[in-house]
């Protein structure tokens, strides 16, 4: 079987469903699936394949393109639509099925490009995203959904997505929470497959206490995750804790605006983005994993977290009581209090009893999301579909 993986979030670039999809990937070709990655590419990036190391087994076709400025714009992400599209329906004669890594763009392409079954991952609310594209501040994520407008524009996307793709798509849920939310863009059928990650490559062999408490956060700077409350999380620790210090993992929109913000303040370090094994090495070395985001829709982030150990104190979000109850394997705060998350960060460095219960609750829990169960689960689905 062949599969034609859509990823409109790939290397160069960096985040979750950049290592879902290699890591998933990976897994597919060792079980015997063959895997090709269709992937967009900025001309003035094409030097940074030379460093990656990505497995020979995994076929890549880069679409490049060296009229498109970014792969945030309107225009680039059009640019890069027309080409993706283009090169799925070259790939659509030996492909069996489809599988978009994204709700977005990446989904279009595949369902106009091809007439074969394409798999679809609610990874983000589309609309959410575009309306709060390039904004300081965001909608509450309710008061979103009850808009009129946004309601008629979901109705609307409903309709389009039913009509080009009729009953060839299947839009994979990665959270039995969000399947109300994807019934709005999406009447057909949905299958609950959570995001998995390669546990083997997180574990860590933390020897004895160190003295210096480091506080991770990884997340794309953009304002639902609330980049600036974790930092207030972390002064205020700072007043009790002073060996505590924080590492901000991420790119985005704010990144420069917080850079510039908190540039001078006392044991903060802002790392961009960097590729997922760089990024494994900040996961084993830190104590506590932070969350601050307001909206959600998985967060990989968690069972990265959860697999290195680390003790997390997270917003109280429907989409994290999967894997998070709180007292048992993690602290959740309601409604985003400042001094609550800061209370709860202090609880955790001072009892090394409350922290150990919650990593080693979380090593338990996070078993369920091995990379090699999950990829059980979407070989199941490709036979099933293509079949059809």
């Amino acid at each position: 079987m062949r599969i034609g993986m859509v990823a409109w979030s790939f290397y160069p670039r960096v985040g979750g469903s950049v290592t879902t999809v290699m890591q998933l990937s990976k897994s597919l070709v060792e079980n015997g699936i063959e895997v090709d990655i269709v992937a967009p590419l900025l001309q003035k990036d094409i030097y940074k394949i030379k460093g990656l190391n990505l497995d020979k087994r995994i076929k890549i076709h880069w679409v490049i393109s060296s009229f498109a400025r970014s792969y945030s714009d309107f225009y680039s992400r059009g640019i890069f639509f027309l080409k993706m599209t283009i090169k799925i329906r070259t790939m659509s004669r030996y492909v069996d099925v489809f599988h978009a890594h994204d709700f977005n763009i990446s989904l279009l392409s595949a369902i106009i490009g091809t007439n074969k079954a394409v798999i679809s991952v609610f990874g983000a609310d589309p609309l959410f995203e575009a309306f709060n594209y390039k904004r300081k501040s965001y909608i509450n994520y309710e008061e979103f959904l009850k808009n009129r407008i946004i309601i008629i524009l979901q109705k609307i996307i409903n309709a389009a997505i039913f009509i080009i793709s009729g009953n060839r798509l299947t839009v994979i849920s990665l959270n039995k929470y969000l399947n109300k939310i994807i019934e709005r863009y999406h009447g057909g059928q949905v299958v609950n497959i959570p995001a998995g990650i390669n546990l083997d490559l997180y574990r860590s062999n933390r020897i004895g206490e160190r003295k210096t408490k480091s506080i991770l956060v990884v997340a794309r700077f953009m304002p639902w995750k609330e980049i600036g409350k974790a930092i207030e999380i972390f002064m205020k620790v700072k007043r009790f804790n002073k060996e505590a210090e924080m590492i901000l993992i991420g790119g985005g929109l704010m990144q420069r605006h917080y850079i510039a913000k908190y540039k001078n303040a006392e044991g903060l370090r802002f790392i961009g983005d960097m590729d997922c094994q760089k990024t494994i090495e900040y996961y084993k070395k830190a104590d506590i994993f932070l969350i601050t985001s307001q909206y959600e829709t998985f967060g990989i982030t968690v069972i990265e977290a959860m697999a290195a150990g680390l003790a997390v104190v997270a917003s109280d979000l429907h989409v994290f009581h999967d894997r998070l109850t709180d007292d048992i394997n993690c602290y959740l705060v309601s409604g985003g209090d400042v001094s609550v998350f800061a209370d709860r960060i202090l609880s955790v460095l001072n009892n090394a009893s409350i922290r150990g219960k919650f990593i080693n609750n979380s090593l338990n829990i996070v078993e369920n999301y091995n990379i090699d169960r999950i990829c059980g689960s979407y070989i199941s689905l490709y036979n099933k579909l293509s079949k059809l």
